[in-house]
Order: structure tokens, then C-alpha cells, then sequence
């Protein structure tokens, strides 16, 4: 076991400890009920006695999580044991080929977080009532923020309800075990109930690089997607054996990329298996965290690479609803990049400033001191620039034998760059943005100068971002 793995038994004492504040609460709370029952006043009592009862139970049910997790610990501490150079036998699904998806493990967190939050915010709202009813002074309403966020974890809560009842259990069955740095993941998607979408199933796996930073309340954690690859799945069966859905799942794994790592629990490798499809109601979407290590196939996959005899990929074809345009153009080609082609994370980005921006008149109207107000002001106008690329960024290449030129502004390009094949050092993908765990793609034309042109900004599919910068790539050969 690796020194960075946190003991699950101190893991367990700093729950314990942290949950000693609200058994007090819950004790001295059942207290105060009794002694104004015991004094006949039972309209005081009856709520105080509800209230610890409640913040009782809740704090008990989460240690008992955390026992169940100290078992857990213990049974894997054997397993790594027994076999120390096969981590994929470490968990039960991943040594029986059959891993479950992460769905009712959210709908659990879901409800214990909505309904602690809403527990611990609610007696500010109570004890605070009449404050909020009668008084005019608008800071008494900062007390409802609280309350408003709890609001919307329960519909979080609800929602993953709703999606667990309606798809009942899924589970992604390997073909091989496990997954293997330089060959690929593999393997079919089980349903329980039958799924039938009319585009598809979107399919993506991704490599995540999870980092815990801070200490105690300032804990956060945050997921980095370091590599990603996504396609659309229309042949799909019906699955004989559950009357479900079978989606078959093939994935090729790059050389470059690290392994599933959880040995220091602060910085964490994950490989994660994701399918979603738009259906009537609540949508489809699964997760699953699957076992990807280097094995010596991963020594034959080098070896293959190197003497050339990988198998070439299969042929692109662009998707029907891809936003970007590729068009023929006399002797070469056109790809735009249109304006507001991501709506998703362009309203989300919207929402967010326009939240900022009541944030920002709460604290000018409350007379915040003058630092607060000019933080919050930079950090809107840099919200403000982020809306206004999501919406209207756009860029145009033309690609000519031997010639590239880049156009780019908002909502018309009117910036243009027009580099010789001489002049272009190189094509490559970058990093773009990353919304959730949805990781996009920018193609990147390097010069000889040492420069960068990004040519197209935010591509969502990296199978399209790598036919885009292969079209990129042919002119400059000369082969358009």
C-alpha cells in the first residue's frame, strides 16, 4: 500500500471527530425539549425535539457510512496483499470484469448532502422569521441564500431519483481485464430496461487527474481531464438476457497516458467511462470508473508503434450535427468555426455572470468596503469576455496548396493571417475549455517564428479535431 494512501482508520477518527460537534447539538437540543415539555410548553418543545432527532439521525447515519467504508478499507488493504502487481484485483467489479455504474452512489451522496445542507441552514431561516417578514434592511436576505442553495441540491436529489427509477441498474462488462495502456477498453453497456434513442448513444471515455488542495473547511476538489475521446454509438441490440440495451464500447488508449492511480488520495488517476443519450423525460447518463493499468501488452503496443505495424485508424466520417463546416473551395478547402456552436456551456457561463453581477450590486449596495467591489468588478469583466467568445467568437481557415489563412473575430471574422507552407513549423491539438468533465479540443498552427495561430477554438469531438488538423496538415503538404 502506498505511503500517500490516508489510513482508514485516522480517516474514520477525523469523522468521528468532526460529527461530535453535531451529536452535541442533537443532544442538547433533545435537552432543551424536554425541560419545556417537562414545563407544559410543548409548542417550543415539539420543534426543538424534531430538530435534534433529525440532526441526530443524519450525523449517525454518516458514521455508520464511515464504518462501512473502515471494513471496506481493511478488505482491500488484504486484497492489495495478495496481489501486489495486479491492482485491477484490488476492487470486487474490477476483478469480476463486471463494474457497476456510479449512479446510485450519486443518488445516495445526492440526498445525504441535500439533506444535511438543508438541515443545518434551516434554523437560520427559522430563528431569523420574523427578521425576514418585517425588516427593510436588504442584508437580512443574505440569510436566504443558504436556504435557496438547498433548495436546488433537493431538486439535484430528486432528479437523480428519478433517473435511478427510471434506468434501474446498469453495469459495463469488459472484454478484456483490464484496460490496457497502448491497446484500449473494451466491452458492452448493459441496461435493465430498454433504451432507445433515435441519435444514439454519445460514448466517452476520459483520464482524469483528481486533486483534493486545502485543509479541513478548505477542502475543495477539483478534476482535471487530461486526455479524452468520445464517439456517437448507433448499433446497438437488445440485450437477450435483461430484455435491456446492449451498447458496445471500443476505445483505442495512447501510449503517452498514465494509469488508474489512487495511492495518494490528494492526487488521484481515474479512468472514467461515460454514455448519455437524449431521451423523453429525465435524459440517460451513465458513469463508470474503469480499470486501465500497463501490463506487458503494454511493452508489445510500444513495440508495434515503433516498427510501424499499428493498424492505421478508421476513416472519419464528420457528424451530421457537427456545427463546424468543411466545404470545397475552387482549388482547396473552407472550415468555419461559427459563432454561439456550444449553447450548454455558453447559458451556463451566462447564468454564472449574470449571478456575478448581483453579487456584485449586493455588496456595492450594502457598502462593502471599496476592495471587495473591485475584486468582485475584475473578476466580472473577465466572466463578461468569456460570455461574449462563447456567444460570438468565430474563425474561418482556408486552405490553398501550400497556403493557410486564418480568419477570426466575432461574429464576422475580420482578422486575417496568411502563413506559407515554409512558415508553418507544425499542427497540433491543445487543451480547450472544460465544462464538467467534457473536455474540448483546439487545433494550434505553429510557425517557424516560434509563434502559435489557434485556427479553431473548442472543438468538441477529438476524433473531429484530429480530421480537422489533418485537413490543416494536407495543405500544408501541398496535397489539398
Amino acid at each position: 500500500m502506498g505511503t500517500g494512501r490516508t489510513s482508514t482508520k485516522t480517516a474514520y477518527g477525523c469523522m468521528l471527530a468532526f460529527l461530535t460537534p453535531f451529536f452535541a447539538v442533537s443532544a442538547g437540543a433533545m435537552v432543551v425539549a424536554g425541560k419545556r415539555a417537562w414545563r407544559g410548553e410543548w409548542g417550543e418543545a415539539a420543534p426543538l425535539a424534531l430538530f435534534g432527532a433529525i440532526f441526530g439521525s443524519v450525523a449517525l447515519l454518516m458514521l455508520l457510512l464511515a464504518r462501512a467504508g473502515v471494513r471496506k478499507g481493511s478488505e482491500r488493504e488484504a486484497k492489495e496483499r495478495q496481489n501486489p502487481d495486479r491492482p485491477w484485483l484490488w476492487r470486487d467489479d474490477w476483478a469480476s470484469g463486471r463494474v457497476e455504474s456510479s449512479g446510485r452512489a450519486t443518488l445516495r451522496f445526492a440526498w445525504a448532502f441535500a439533506l444535511f445542507w438543508n438541515l443545518v441552514s434551516a434554523p437560520g431561516i427559522v430563528l431569523n422569521w420574523d427578521k425576514l417578514t418585517r425588516s427593510r434592511d436588504p442584508k437580512v436576505w443574505l440569510l436566504v441564500l443558504f436556504p435557496a442553495v438547498g433548495a436546488l441540491l433537493l431538486v439535484w436529489a430528486i432528479r437523480e431519483t428519478i433517473r435511478t427509477r427510471k434506468f434501474g441498474v446498469t453495469r459495463f462488462e469488459l472484454a478484456h481485464l483490464p484496460g490496457v495502456i497502448g491497446k484500449g477498453v473494451g466491452g458492452l453497456i448493459r441496461t435493465t430496461v430498454p433504451v432507445r434513442p433515435a441519435d444514439g448513444f454519445a460514448v466517452r471515455l476520459s483520464c482524469i487527474n483528481r486533486v483534493t488542495s486545502g485543509s479541513g473547511k478548505n477542502r475543495t476538489t477539483t478534476e482535471h481531464v487530461r486526455w479524452q475521446d468520445e464517439t456517437t454509438v448507433t448499433a446497438f441490440d437488445m440485450d437477450p438476457d435483461t430484455g435491456g440495451t446492449m451498447i458496445p464500447v471500443a476505445f483505442r488508449i495512447p501510449l503517452d497516458q498514465p494509469p488508474c492511480d489512487d495511492r495518494n488520495s490528494n492526487n488521484r488517476i481515474l479512468w472514467r467511462l461515460e454514455a448519455s443519450a437524449d431521451v423523453p423525460g429525465v435524459d440517460f447518463h451513465v458513469a463508470f470508473d474503469v480499470p486501465v493499468f500497463r501490463t506487458e501488452e503494454t511493452a508489445e503496443a510500444r513495440g508495434e508503434a515503433e516498427e510501424g505495424r499499428t493498424s492505421p485508424p478508421a476513416p472519419f466520417e464528420q457528424p451530421p450535427d457537427s456545427k463546424i463546416r468543411v466545404s470545397e473551395l475552387g482549388r482547396g478547402r473552407e472550415i468555419v468555426f461559427p459563432p454561439a456552436r456550444h449553447p450548454g456551456p455558453a447559458i451556463g457561463i451566462t447564468v454564472f455572470a449574470i449571478l456575478w453581477t448581483g453579487v456584485l450590486w449586493m455588496l456595492v449596495r450594502l457598502g462593502a468596503p471599496l476592495l471587495f467591489p473591485i475584486v468582485f468588478g475584475v473578476f466580472e469583466i473577465l466572466v463578461l469576455v468569456g460570455v461574449v467568445s462563447m456567444w460570438m467568437s468565430t474563425s474561418a481557415v482556408q486552405l490553398l496548396p501550400g497556403r493557410v489563412t486564418i480568419r477570426r473575430g466575432l461574429l464576422v471574422p475580420t482578422r486575417s493571417i496568411t502563413l506559407e507552407a515554409g512558415e508553418i513549423a507544425g499542427v497540433s491539438l491543445s487543451k480547450g475549455m472544460q465544462s464538467g468533465t467534457k473536455l474540448y479540443h483546439n487545433i494550434v498552427v505553429e510557425t517557424s517564428a516560434g509563434k502559435t495561430v489557434v485556427a479553431g477554438s473548442n472543438v468538441t469531438n477529438r476524433r473531429e479535431a484530429e480530421w480537422l488538423k489533418g485537413l490543416i496538415e494536407a495543405a500544408v503538404a501541398g496535397e489539398v
